[in-house]
């Protein structure tokens, strides 16, 4: 198993996702939120929720973020809402 820090596992999904910070309509893109904390919100015209599961999925397959997780919120309407923050949860 690969150890991956919070930050890296953070451009593991931007590069895939090609995601931007800047919002624009009908366009996925993510915020952060300090060192090693991340919101990312896919938009649904762009990704179903299927689609970005199965691309987290494959880009976390045998690899553990050291002290850290990756976290997706429960259904929405228009955003499936990724996190990637400390395992703790503890703001």
């Amino acid at each position: 198993m690969k150890n991956i820090t919070r930050s890296e596992a953070i451009q593991l999904v931007v590069k895939e996702f090609n995601l931007s910070k800047v919002q624009k309509e009908g366009k996925s893109f993510y915020s952060t939120e300090g060192e090693g904390w991340a919101v990312f919100y896919f938009d649904k015209r762009e990704y179903t929720r299927d689609e970005v599961l199965s691309r987290l999925m494959r880009i976390f397959d045998n690899v553990n973020i050291i002290e850290g997780q990756c976290r997706v919120d429960p259904l929405t309407l228009l955003w499936t809402t990724v996190h990637i923050e400390t395992r703790t949860c503890e703001r």
